[in-house]
């Protein structure tokens, strides 16, 4: 008999810069099982300029790893519309 799935723990990261989420992620690994970093609280020029970063830092992490960027009416942290989100 299969024994029942564990549930996962997912947190989500919300963070104005790189090296904020840099942080946030090593903390997060220590208990979870699944990472959401939210692009979206990003300052946008942390967002342009840091892409490559954030790529490393998932691709080093321990865990399994989803990239969101919310709109406004789920949460998010700006205002855009779906083309440029």
């Amino acid at each position: 008999m299969d024994s029942p799935q564990k549930p996962r723990i997912c947190i989500s990261i919300c963070e104005p810069t790189v090296a904020a989420l840099e942080d946030a992620i090593a903390a997060a690994v220590e208990v979870c099982d699944l990472i959401e970093v939210r692009l979206d609280c990003l300052e946008p020029l942390e967002l342009e300029t840091g892409a490559s970063s954030i790529t490393k830092l998932l691709e080093k992490s321990a865990c399994e790893s989803i990239l969101t960027f919310r709109p406004a009416e789920q949460g998010g942290q700006r205002q855009l519309d779906d083309e440029t989100r």
